[in-house]
Formats: structure tokens, sequence, C-alpha cells
């Protein structure tokens, strides 16, 4: 009897010791108030929140108490993935109040037959306080996202380049009238397609469930004329209640990167007033024929030529075309060719010509002229100086 007493007398010393480390280990923490997205929740409320959207979280509490290592946690129950936020561990003192502010970003892919409860804990060493509040889901009425853009991301200029869009209904109500339209930015190369209405996502009809998200090709057409750069490919799927924008990077092989020059000789010699020919080939590396204008740049000193003047180059193929200069007189002389196709210059061809003396140029010509006058002058001179003087006719005079 006496040990079921001690026994018992014993049980009750656990019990209180328990009972007061429980009442010690209490975090004396009021929370005073909790706003999501500015609105002011209670047990009872139910919050709507909205799909994709970051929820904040305002957390209002009051400290009873000294405390250290405390901190403020927000988190959703109710999906599949863990949604939390938390602040800095902060010291609490006696008497103060403390706001702090988390963000819960609420997922996309909702059900709306589920449901979902926020939690809201101020947590510390010794224990935390806890509230709690139903949120309901739900998807913005009109909303929808590209969840698909596909493109190459280097093209030519002249290429006709395709464009896959996948587009899904993300929202409440049906899409209606729904077109998609691809811009390159800075030049005013635009296409357009229609697209089939959608349904809502949450579509009751079974038929329908596999029916929110649409496939779309659309081509834009790149003009053959077009600089070389990168450029912005901007698509967007929109109709009167809203628009959604993608946007891709795109390189342009342009028309100035698509020919091939190849120069034999960038120098060549030859006597003054005789022709230097310089064999230029041209590779056109474009989806189409290219015609090629050659263009020299003035020089007065020289004369310029070109055979032909103008040639068609089919696409992936090669042609050689000349370059003829002609120098006056004797000399070092640089020049320019300059290759243009679609009205943009694709090449500056940059030449050499060296220019001896020749029978035929200017200061020999001068000398020859110069030397033949010398010489009619002397041949002048020397009938001039051996022309014998004609005799005086003697008269005798008589005397009578």
């Amino acid at each position: 009897m006496k040990t079921k007493k001690n026994f018992l007398v014993f049980l009750i010393a656990i019990l209180a010791v328990s009972v007061f480390a429980v009442s010690v280990s209490a975090l004396d923490v009021v929370i005073n108030r909790v706003d999501l997205n500015g609105l002011t929740a209670d047990s009872t409320s139910v919050v709507a929140g909205f799909s994709g959207e970051i929820l904040p979280v305002k957390v209002i509490f009051t400290s009873n108490e000294d405390e250290g290592d405390v901190r403020v946690i927000a988190w959703l129950s109710g999906y599949k993935d863990e949604i939390e936020d938390s602040s800095g561990r902060m010291h609490l003192i006696s008497g103060s109040t403390y706001t702090e502010t988390l963000s819960l970003r609420l997922p996309e892919d909702i059900d709306l037959s589920e449901e979902y409860r926020l939690y809201v804990r101020v947590e510390g060493k010794t224990g935390n306080v806890e509230r709690s509040f139903n949120l309901r889901m739900q998807r913005e009425s009109y909303e929808a996202e590209l969840i698909e853009l596909q493109v190459k991301s280097t093209a030519k200029a002249g290429d006709s380049l395709p464009i896959t869009v996948v587009v899904k209904n993300k929202g409440y109500e049906e899409l209606e009238d729904l077109v998609v339209v691809a811009r390159l930015l800075g030049t005013d190369v635009v296409a357009r397609a229609y697209l089939s209405d959608l349904p809502s996502v949450d579509a009751e009809d079974d038929d329908e469930e596999d029916n929110d998200a649409i496939e779309k090709v659309l081509t834009i057409d790149l003009p053959s004329n077009l600089a070389s750069g990168t450029y912005t490919l901007e698509v967007k799927a929109e109709n009167d209640d809203f628009e959604t924008v993608a946007k891709r990077s795109i390189t342009v092989i342009g028309v100035d990167k698509m020919t091939n020059v190849y120069v034999a000789e960038r120098s060549k010699e030859a006597k003054a007033g005789e022709e230097a020919e310089f064999e230029i080939t041209l590779v056109n590396l474009a989806n189409e024929v290219k015609v090629y204008e050659f263009v020299p740049e003035p020089n007065g000193n020289l004369a310029i030529d070109t055979e032909p003047t103008i040639l068609a180059v089919p696409k992936g193929e090669s042609r050689t075309f000349v370059i003829k200069a002609t120098a006056d007189k004797k000399g070092t002389y640089n020049f320019v060719v300059r290759v243009v196709a679609d009205g943009k210059v694709v090449s500056r061809i940059s030449l050499n010509m060296k220019a001896t003396s020749g029978f035929f140029d200017t200061e020999t010509t001068i000398a020859i002229v110069l030397a033949i006058v010398f010489a009619i002058l002397l041949i002048v001179l020397i009938v001039l100086l051996t022309k014998k003087p004609q005799k005086v006719a003697e008269f005798e005079e008589s005397y009578y």
C-alpha cells in the first residue's frame, strides 16, 4: 500500500513538473492582425487567392516577454509542393509590437475542387503562436500563356522563318476570337494568324478538357536586303480581353554576309598606258539568285573598268569577273571597287597597281614630242647654217 502511495506521489510530481515546463516554454506573443492582400483576415473569413499571383502576408504581433531568435513563418497547406516564406530571426522586447510582411507565390496549376489553408506562425525557442485562414483559389477571368515558342535562332536574309506557337487558356472564362501576331522589331516584318476559341482549363465538358491549348505555325518572310544583326522577335497572343507576349532573339545573316569574295591577286604591275587585270570570284551563299553590280570609286589617276559591269550568280554558285585598271603615268596607285547587291554594298575590294614606264605613258610621249621638235629645230638650224650665200654680181667700171 505504501509502495502504491509513493508511486502515486511520484506520478503527480512528474505531471506537475511537466505542466510547469509547458507553461514556462510557451511563447508569450499575441498575433494582433493578419492582412492578406491588404485585407484583414480572421478565422471565419475566406480569402480569395488568384493562381500565379504573389500574395503579401502582413503579420502584426505583440510580445509580452523578452525573447531571442524569433521568426515569423507563413505557408500554404493543401498543395502538393511546399509554398512557404519566413522572416529573419529577431529579438523581441516585452511590450513591443512588431510587423513582418511575407510573400507567398500561389501555384498556377491549381485544382478548384481542392481546399487550401494559409497558416501564420510566430516561432521561438520556447514555443510558437499560430493562426490559420481559409484560402479559396481561383483563376483570372481572361488569361492565357504562350507555353511554347519554337523558332530558329539563326536565319538568312530572304528566308521564310516558321514559328511554332502553343497557347494555353489559363483563365476561368473561354477565350474567343484569339489571334497571334509575330513581329520582327525594328523592321516591317509581321505575320498574323487566327486561333480558334479556347475553352477554360476548368471546362466541365470532358470533350473540351484537352482543348484548352492550341498549336499554330505561322511564317515570317525576311527581306532579302535585311542587314546582318541580332533582331528581337515578338510574338503576341491577344483578343479584346487580354494579351500575352513572348520574345526571342534571332541572329540574321544579311546580304552583306552572304557573299564571299575571293581575290586572286590584290597587287598587279603594268606599264603606263597598259591595262592591269584583277580576277575576282564571287560566291553567292543566299537561297536565291543574286545580281551584283560593280562600282569603281573615283580615282582621277586611273581609268577603271569591270567586265562585266553586272553579274547574276545563282544560289550556292560562284562566278568570276575582271577589274581592269590603266594608269597614264608611272607610279603606285591604290583604288577600290564596290560590290553592290539589292542596293547594299556587300563588299569593298581594295586593289593596288604599280605602273612602270611604258612607250605610251605621258612622260615618254612628252619626251618623244620634245625630241621630235628638238630634232626638227636642229635640222632647220643646220640647214640654215650650211646654206651658201648668193654671190653678188661684179660690175666692171669703164672709163671713157
